[in-house]
């Protein structure tokens, strides 16, 4: 009481000082308290953000399993090919099964080169690109995502680089006569493929073990993980029934083990 009594009691410069002294106390409590719930507001969308990108991480990482699983296949059937071309004689059969499974052909013809079409993405990331949320982000984990991401825009572009080149060797699945300039013309086409997508195959390795090291939260990304490994099965023997016995089923090892939680395989078997 005392204590507020001579607070009564103050005139002139004594008391404009400590009206002042209230005035910036009251302030100084006010910018804390906007401070502090700026800060939780921006920590919601740094994780809002990075729930979609993470989602985002795990549709990748199947698809970049799907890549590895497939390698072997894509290299048995370059191979074959350009024996095939490369044969005596004018004469050519065809020779080519049709595609079976339930993955979709693009195409009228059945390719004769076959190798997954996905759709790479990196909407997220794109989108949080544009926000603040991004300046906010921890640098190192910023750079890495921004690693990542980078490369599966070179995947897809890639990808839909090589389509039209696989579509115009379609006409290998039909029987018929090749002169030496079709020869020609179909080696160029193969060895042009062939690059595009072995650097595909090669950035999804990299994008693999990057993803592993980044210890992507597939669990909590997916929302339902048993769900998610019922679609990776599903999509597993879809490819394996439309490839054969050289799709490598192991490839899809470190994502069954985040699924289920457990640690993955340190390092990424390299693409035989």
């Amino acid at each position: 009481m005392r204590f507020f009594r001579k607070i009564g009691g103050l005139t002139g410069w004594r008391r404009f000082g400590f009206e002042v002294a209230i005035i910036v106390f009251g302030v100084g409590l006010a910018l804390l308290a906007d401070q502090a719930i700026t800060s939780l507001n921006r920590k919601g969308e740094i994780r809002q953000a990075m729930d979609a990108v993470n989602s985002d991480l795990a549709l990748n990482y199947i698809y970049a399993s799907e890549r590895l699983a497939v390698e072997p296949c894509r290299r048995q059937q370059i191979e074959a090919l350009l024996e095939r071309v490369d044969g005596d004689g004018e004469g050519w059969t065809a020779g080519f099964s049709s595609v079976t499974g339930d993955i979709s052909n693009p195409m009228i013809l059945d390719p004769v080169l076959r190798t997954p079409i996905r759709n790479w993405n990196s909407s997220a990331w794109q989108a949080l690109l544009v926000t603040d949320v991004a300046i906010h982000m921890d640098r190192d984990t910023f750079a890495e995502l921004s690693g990542i991401f980078d490369v599966i825009v070179e995947m897809r572009g890639l990808q839909n680089e090589a389509l039209p080149l696989k579509g115009a060797l379609a006409y290998l699945a039909e029987p018929g006569e090749l002169t030496p300039e079709e020869k020609r013309a179909a080696k160029a086409a193969i060895g042009r493929v062939a690059a595009l997508e072995g650097l595909i195959s090669i950035h999804a390795v990299q994008t693999l073990q990057r993803l592993i090291e980044l210890d992507v939260p597939v669990r909590d990304a997916v929302g339902d993980a048993g769900e998610f490994s019922a679609l990776v099965n599903a999509v597993n023997a879809s490819a394996a029934a439309t490839y054969g016995p050289c799709f490598d089923r192991s490839a899809y090892d470190p994502l069954l083990a985040a699924l289920a939680g457990e640690a993955a395989p340190a390092q990424v078997p390299a693409a035989p």
